[in-house]
């Protein structure tokens, strides 16, 4: 196949990891539009980790000159034009200069950065020229001086006119440089260090703000924000917020209580206490607690932040914790039962009302860390029990045990639910070497505070492996509502890892009862 004649030059400057793209508008040597029906176009990319690049019709006089993210550097090109008949020329040629990048990549679609107007000879011979818009000043310059030639009385108008676009366009070259040689470059570690002050009137801010030394603000998509600026006033005010809108409760020593001959022990009498269980053994634990906690029908309750804490990690071993949300209902206690029995269950026969259990449970089978949670509640008309059951498969390895690594579980919603929506989640905050530790390990369904009051009842359930074990406990926080909002999620989204691998939702089946 003949190459005919040598492409125009046409470099882009971009940036790294973001698609973009180019409109071609193909004109003749008379600036009408060109009919480019049944041509194709083939185009290449060259340079360090090189992404696809390609051109694409988008209608009889126009095309799309488009590629994929790339790394930072400059990625050489060539695009070629082929004719019906097979005929092919080069078209533009050039380098894709692309900057590094300061945001992470994101999910963006394909920007288009601009157009060019390609002139295109009907001569197979013919040069190819390109029209950039960027060359606009320039050519009003050379426009004008030529009418200053020829126009007689208006020359020196004309003169004055070029002179003054000629002005306008090195003005803007020269601004234009100065602005990117006052722009700071990022460093090998990907960081910008500005001189002076940022000020910011009506931006808007990607992914993370950062503000007066150092306060940093994650938000979780569609999370709501506010166009003041950050300071050290409105900092502590969101500070004595979190405060205020949380109510801490404290054990009652002398009513909880363990099975099996386990003692708890008070270590801060009310706040801490904790629990060993001997080899093999197993205990059910009931923590009561006490607190202000307002209430009048409706009590704002959104949620609970639970310190708890199991020291192992081993084949056999499990830690449940369960707890009754709301009021009402028949239901009846099964302590010491095994890992997939209900610390509480329906009253055979008994209705629905508005209480539901959450029961969260820990545990290492098959050689992997596991996490299931479970929601008996009551829904639909006429209402009925269902179990909600969301399985995980933990990806960790010895060194961030779920259980032994944990700080707390969080069982909260965002914002008052009043349907059967699944509007609450449950997290698992822990330690260990792992950098993904704040996990979600469910979503269940939200609730509309009322009859949802008083401080809660912890339902501790565990088995020891053969050398024992403990659990540790601190009283939970209740999490009460700014309005009908905790905005809880927003603080936890961003950084949240989930490894959910069913979720089932199945009618509550009462066990067999013994015969009499």
């Amino acid at each position: 196949m003949m190459i005919l004649c040598q492409g125009a030059p046409f470099d882009i400057a971009t940036t790294s990891g973001i698609a973009q793209s180019v409109m071609l508008r193909f004109v003749d040597g008379d600036g009408a539009a060109k009919d480019i029906s049944g041509h194709t176009f083939r185009c290449a990319v060259r340079g360090p980790g090189a992404a696809a690049i390609k051109c694409d019709p988008i209608d009889a006089t126009s095309a799309r000159l488009a590629w994929s993210p790339l790394k930072a550097g400059a990625h050489a090109y060539d695009l070629f034009m082929a004719a019906p008949d097979g005929e092919e020329r080069p078209l533009i040629m050039g380098e894709i200069q692309a900057a590094p990048r300061v945001t992470p990549p994101g999910n963006e679609d394909v920007v288009t950065i601009g157009e060019i107007e390609i002139i295109v000879p009907d001569a197979a011979d013919g040069e190819v020229k390109i029209i950039d818009p960027a060359a606009d000043a320039a050519e009003r310059a050379e426009a004008a001086a030529q009418k200053a030639e020829t126009a007689g009385t208006d020359a020196d108008a004309a003169r004055k006119d070029a002179e003054a676009a000629l002005k306008l366009a090195n003005d803007a070259a020269a601004a234009a440089q100065k602005a990117l040689a006052a722009m700071p470059l990022p460093d090998g570690n990907g960081n910008i260090t500005v001189q002076g002050n940022v000020l910011a009137q009506g931006a808007t801010f990607w992914n993370t703000v950062n503000a007066n030394g150092g306060i940093n603000i994650p938000l979780a998509v569609g999370a709501a924000t506010d166009t003041a600026a950050v300071n050290r006033a409105y900092a502590l005010g969101m500070a004595h917020l979190v405060l205020m809108n949380q109510a801490r409760t404290y054990w009652i020593t002398s009513s909880c209580t363990a099975t099996n001959g386990v003692t708890i022990n008070h270590v801060v009498p009310g706040l801490y206490c904790d629990a060993r269980v001997g080899g093999n053994g197993r205990t059910s634990l009931t923590m009561r607690t006490a607190g202000v906690i307002g209430a009048s029908n409706y009590s704002k309750i959104l949620g609970y932040s639970i310190p708890v804490r199991n020291s192992v990690d081993s084949p056999g071993a499990w830690f449940k914790t369960s707890l009754l949300i709301g009021e009402g209902g028949q239901w009846e206690e099964q302590p010491d039962g095994d890992m997939d029995a209900f610390r509480f269950r329906p009253v055979s026969g008994s209705a629905p009302a508005i209480a539901r259990l959450v029961e969260v449970t820990l545990y290492y089978q098959d050689g992997k860390y596991k996490a299931r949670v479970r929601e008996l509640i009551g829904v639909g008309k006429p209402r009925g029990y269902v179990v909600r059951t969301t399985e995980s498969s933990l990806n960790y390895d010895g060194n961030t045990g779920p259980s032994s690594a944990g700080y707390r579980l969080i069982i909260a919603q965002s914002e008052q639910s009043y349907t059967d929506a699944l509007a609450a989640s449950v997290w698992l905050v822990m330690g260990g070497a792992a950098d993904d530790t704040v996990v979600k390990l469910a979503s269940i369904r939200g609730w509309d505070t009322y009859h949802v009051n008083g401080a809660p009842v912890l339902y501790l359930d565990t088995q020891a492996p053969s050398y024992g074990g403990y659990v540790q406990m601190e009283s939970p926080t209740v999490i009460n509502g700014i309005g009908n909002n905790t905005y809880v999620r927003y603080g936890l989204e961003p950084y949240q890892k989930s490894w959910i691998t069913s979720e089932t939702e199945e009618p509550y089946t009462e066990p067999e009862q013994p015969a009499e």
